[in-house]
């Protein structure tokens, strides 16, 4: 896993394009903390959330929280927002940080994904054997949809989606503006970053009262025999 922007090819710009691209989806998340996860966290700003405290973990000397991103040290529904900036696509083991990401914040909490696109000119890189070693081609390249049904399997809404940084991060002049905008224009999928905000879930346990009333009491005048199984049955006079 890269352990700072500079350590990804285009890194500096992939960095502003996706603090920019945070913005909107970084004011929709509430409360009083917002968790950073993984090395390239330490450093992005997320300052847009109107959540009081921000901290980073990583196992970095630098975090907030030393720790693997995997094996968090907190509480079940500890924090209120989730950062993940290109984690899963380094991830050892991508489902085991959804889950924890998913545990750590609470009901109708918000997690924000950034990845590297797989239907985007980045891929052109795993194309060259000597670029497959670098940063970001090392990753896995998880799709948008992929990363949609881990998380929608753990009961998660995809609240909005979007692709920044239209470019191969080859050579040395990713931001090019007219590729921007028209990739912006024409195909808004193809962005090399996608970002994905997603709110937790989750059903109450409601206890579900019968709906069904008691049967009305019989009253039988011409028997004065045994009753009917499983009902009560209150016998007349007879003569």
């Amino acid at each position: 896993m890269p352990l700072s922007w500079p350590d990804i090819a285009q890194g500096t710009w992939l960095q502003s394009q996706i603090e920019q691209a945070m913005v909107p989806m970084l004011e929709r998340m509430f409360g009083y903390y917002l968790i950073r996860l993984g090395p390239l966290a330490d450093k992005l700003d997320t300052s847009a959330s109107p959540i009081k405290r921000h901290l980073s973990a990583s196992s970095l000397l630098t975090a907030d929280i030393r720790t693997q991103e995997t094996d968090l040290p907190l509480a079940e529904n500890a924090v209120d927002g989730c950062v993940l900036p290109l984690c899963l696509d380094f991830c050892a083991d991508p489902h085991q940080l959804v889950r924890e990401a998913h545990r750590v914040v609470i009901a109708d909490g918000h997690i924000l994904v950034a990845g590297i696109n797989p239907f985007s000119l980045a891929l052109v890189g795993k194309l060259w054997p000597s670029w497959r070693k670098r940063h970001p081609w090392q990753g896995r390249f998880f799709s948008q949809g992929r990363i949609a049904d881990w998380f929608q399997l753990l009961g998660c809404d995809i609240v909005s989606t979007q692709t920044v940084a239209f470019s191969s991060l080859l050579g040395q002049n990713a931001a090019n503006q007219k590729l921007q905008e028209l990739g912006g224009r024409y195909m808004p999928w193809a962005g090399s970053v996608y970002l994905m905000l997603i709110k937790k879930r989750e059903v109450p346990l409601t206890l579900i009262r019968p709906t069904w009333k008691a049967a009305n009491r019989i009253k039988v005048g011409s028997f004065t025999g045994a009753g009917v199984a499983g009902r009560h049955i209150e016998t007349g006079n007879s003569n």
